[in-house]
C-alpha cells in the first residue's frame, strides 16, 4: 500500500540521539544506501542501545523499499528477537516481516506472520493494511472467496482521508472483489458473502455480480430481486445505470400468464395470521374454494416475510418465475417504497393492502385503508360535524406515529382547526401521566405560581396540613383543558391505557379520536368507560347494515367459521376489483390492459362501500364509528 509501520525513537543520550535522528532522516529522504552504512556504525558504537530494534526495523524497511525483500526479512526477524519485551512494537514488526516475506515469494510464511498479529490493538489504518496484505496473499494462492472476504473486510476501514490520499488502495480492493467474485461458481457462496459484508463500502460489487450470475444461470426472478435490492440499499452505487438497463431488458422479455394472479402476503412469522386471513378473503373473492365454480384464475402465493428484502425477492419471483398478470399485496408497510418501485420498473399492476401508501406511481393502486385517508376523514368529521376547532395529539415516536400525527395536523388545519398541544412517547412506554399532564397544564407549574400560592394560602387559612381525599383540591392544580379532542394513533393495547389516564388526571369533557386499529373488542376491554367518548374511522364493521356487507359476512362465516374483520373486507374488495379489471380487459389481458382498467374504476360496489380510483389509490367513504354503552361498535351520529 506504499506505507509501513514505523515507531518513533525513545529519548536518547545526546550523541546516540543525534546519530539515531540522522539515520531516521536518511530513511525519510530515501537515502537507503547511506542508511545501511550508518546503521552498521550505530550498532558498533552503541551495542547495548535500546534503539537497536528500531535500527533493525529501519534497515528492513530500507531493504524492502530497495526491492531486496530477502535481506529485509533477516532484519525484521532480528528486530523481532530484540523486541520480545515490547509486544506493541512487535505487532508492527510482524506486519513488516509479512510484507517482506510476501515480496520474496514466501507466501505461507507471510500468512503465518500475519496470523500472529493482534488486530484489536491496531488502529483503522493499520487494520486496513493487514486485510490488504491478506487479500494479496489469497489472490496469489488463487483462493477467491478468502481474497474477497479480506478485501471487503478491509474496505470497512477506508476513511475519506485514506481514499483521498490513496485512491489506488480502494481501486485495488475493488479489483480483488470484482475478480474474486467472478471466479466463484457457487451462487450460494456469493450470496453468503454479500450477507456477511453488506455493510462494506464494496458490498454493491458482490450484489451486482450475484445478480449477473443469476441471469446467466436463468434464475431471472432471483436476479431481478437482487438488482432491485441493490438500487434500494445502495442508491449511490456506480452500477445503478447498468441495473436499471438490465431490469428494463428483463421486463421487455418477460412473458405474462394472464390467468395467474400473484398474492404477496406474510405467511410465516409474527404476521402470518393476518396474512392467512387476507388470503382467505381473496380466495373468497375469486371463488377459488367453490367446487362448482370454473377456475378462471390461479392464485400464486409468495411469502412477503417481515422485511423489505424478502418482500422484494418474493415479488420478483411472482413476476419473473410465475409471470403473474397482477399482484395483490403487500399487507405490511415495511419496504413499501421499494416494492412500489419494483412494480413500476417491471410494469406490473400491484394492488397494495398496506396502511401506508408509500411513493405513488402509475402501476401501484393503494387499496388499503391508508393512514392519511383516516386522518383526513376524522379531521373532517370533527370540524364540520362536531364543530371542534382545538385539538391535541399524543402519539408514538416512531415512523408510523410521526406520519399519522402529521397527516392529522395537516387535515385539521385544512378544515380550519388548530392543534394546540402535542406530545410523543417511546413505543415501549407504559405510563402516560407525563404526556397527559403536559398537554393539560399540569406538568410545567412555573407558569401557575399564583394558583399554587393561592392554594397555599387557603390551606393555611383552613389549617389544612395533610393531603387526603377530602382536602385534595387544596393541593392539586386543576387541569387546563383548552382542547376539545385528543388524537391518539396507536393500537388498542396502548390507546386503551392512555384514555383512562385522562380521567385519572381529572381531565373530562374531551373526545378521543383514533384509527381503524380501535375497531376491536380489545379496545373496549382496556379503555372501559372511556371508550364511550372515543371515535375512530373504518370502512367495515360487524354491525354494518348494508346488504352487500351482510352477504359477505355470511359467506365468510360459512366458509371459514369466523366473523370477518375490516382487513378481511378490504382484502375481499381488492380481489373483486382485480377480478373486475381482468374481466373488462378481454380474454388474454396484458399487464397494461389490467392497469388501464383498474384506473377506470368508479363507484364500484364493494363490501366496504362505493370505491373509485383517483390519485394512485382506491377511495371509499370511511365511516366514523364509536362504542355504545354495551361496548358494541356502532356508527357515530
Amino acid at each position: 500500500m506504499g506505507a509501513f509501520y514505523l515507531v518513533s525513537a525513545a529519548p536518547l543520550g545526546a550523541d546516540e540521539g543525534t546519530d539515531y535522528k540522522d539515520i531516521y532522516s536518511l530513511y525519510t529522504s530515501g537515502s537507503y544506501g547511506k542508511l545501511k552504512d550508518r546503521a552498521v556504525d550505530f550498532e558498533k558504537l552503541y551495542p547495548k542501545s535500546g534503539q537497536l530494534p528500531q535500527i533493525e526495523n529501519l534497515l528492513g524497511l530500507s531493504f524492502l523499499l530497495s526491492h531486496e525483500p530477502k535481506d529485509a526479512v533477516l532484519h525484521f526477524k532480528r528486530s523481532l528477537e530484540m523486541s520480545a519485551a515490547n509486544p506493541s512494537f512487535s505487532q508492527f514488526l510482524k506486519y513488516n516481516l509479512a510484507e517482506a516475506q510476501f515480496e520474496s515469494g514466501a507466501l505461507d510464511e507471510s500468512q503465518q506472520s500475519l496470523a500472529g498479529i493482534r488486530a484489536e490493538v491496531l488502529d483503522a489504518e493499520n487494520k486496513l493494511k493487514v486485510h490488504f496484505l491478506k487479500a494479496k496473499i489469497f489472490s496469489k494462492n488463487t483462493h477467491p472467496l478468502d481474497c474477497a472476504r479480506e478485501a471487503l473486510g478491509g474496505a470497512r476501514f477506508l476513511s475519506d482521508k485514506l481514499v483521498k490520499e490513496s485512491k489506488e488502495t480502494k481501486d485495488t480492493l475493488f479489483q480483488f472483489v470484482d475478480r474474486s467474485v467472478n471466479e466463484m461458481p457457487d451462487l450460494s457462496s456469493v450470496e453468503n458473502l454479500w450477507r456477511e459484508f453488506e455493510d462494506s463500502p464494496l458490498a454493491d460489487v458482490v450484489l451486482f455480480k450475484l445478480a449477473q450470475k443469476e441471469v446467466t444461470a436463468g434464475k431471472m426472478d432471483r436476479a431481478s430481486g437482487h438488482f432491485r435490492l441493490l438500487l434500494a440499499k445502495y442508491p449511490q452505487s456506480g452500477y445503478a445505470g447498468q441495473v436499471q438497463d438490465a431490469l428494463k431488458s428483463m421486463q421487455a422479455n418477460s412473458p405474462v400468464d394472464s390467468s395467474a394472479v400473484g398474492v404477496l402476503l406474510p405467511m410465516k412469522g409474527r404476521f402470518a395470521k393476518f396474512g392467512a386471513r387476507s388470503l382467505q378473503a381473496i380466495e373468497l373473492a375469486f371463488d377459488i374454494l367453490s367446487a362448482s365454480a370454473e377456475a378462471k384464475v390461479t392464485l400464486v402465493i409468495e411469502d412477503s416475510g417481515e422485511d423489505a428484502e424478502q418482500a422484494i425477492r418474493a415479488l420478483s419471483t411472482l413476476i419473473n418465475k410465475h409471470h403473474v398478470v397482477a399482484v395483490i399485496g403487500p399487507l405490511l408497510s415495511k419496504g413499501i417504497d421499494q416494492i412500489n418501485q419494483a412494480a413500476l420498473d417491471q410494469g406490473v399492476p400491484l394492488i397494495s393492502l398496506a396502511r401506508y401508501q408509500g411513493s405513488p406511481n402509475d402501476y401501484v393502486f393503494a387499496a388499503g385503508l391508508t393512514l392519511k385517508q383516516q386522518a383526513q376523514q376524522m379531521a373532517k368529521y370533527a370540524t364540520s360535524k362536531l364543530g371542534f376547532k382545538k385539538f391535541s395529539m399524543i402519539y408514538p415516536k416512531d415512523k408510523v406515529g410521526d406520519e399519522q400525527s402529521k397527516d392529522f395536523w395537516d387535515a385539521v388545519e385544512a378544515f380550519g382547526g388548530n392543534v394546540v398541544g402535542y406530545e410523543s412517547y417511546l413505543p415501549s412506554e407504559t405510563d402516560f401521566r407525563v404526556e397527559v399532564d403536559k398537554i393539560s397544564g399540569l406538568f410545567y407549574t412555573d407558569a401557575r405560581k399564583r394558583e399554587l400560592e393561592a392554594m397555599l394560602k387557603l390551606r393555611e387559612e383552613n389549617h389544612i396540613k395533610k393531603k387526603t381525599r377530602k382536602t385534595e383540591e387544596y393541593f392539586s392544580l386543576k387541569p387546563i383543558v383548552d382542547y376539545q379532542a385528543v388524537f391518539i394513533p396507536d393500537d388498542p393495547k396502548v390507546a386503551g391505557q392512555i384514555l383512562p389516564t385522562f380521567a385519572y388526571r381529572d381531565v373530562s369533557g374531551v373526545k378521543f379520536f383514533g384509527t381503524s386499529a380501535w375497531n376491536s373488542p380489545e379496545f373496549v376491554s382496556r379503555a372501559q368507560a372511556a371508550a364511550e367518548n372515543s371515535l375512530f374511522t373504518d370502512a367495515f364493521w360487524g354491525g354494518n347494515p348494508a346488504p352487500l356487507a351482510r352477504k359477505f359476512m355470511q359467506r365468510f362465516q360459512a366458509a371459514f367459521g369466523s366473523e370477518p374483520n375490516s382487513m378481511d373486507a378490504i382484502s375481499f374488495d381488492a380481489g373483486k376489483l382485480l377480478q373486475f379489471a381482468l374481466t373488462q380487459s378481454g380474454s388474454k389481458p396484458s399487464r397494461n390492459d389490467v392497469k388501464d382498467q383498474l384506473k377506470k374504476i368508479s363507484n364500484f360496489a364493494g363490501v366496504t362501500g362505493k370505491i373509485s380510483y383517483a390519485d394512485a389509490q382506491f377511495n371509499r367513504e370511511l365511516r366514523i364509528l364509536t362504542f355504545n354503552k354495551a361496548g358494541q361498535i356502532v356508527e357515530a351520529p
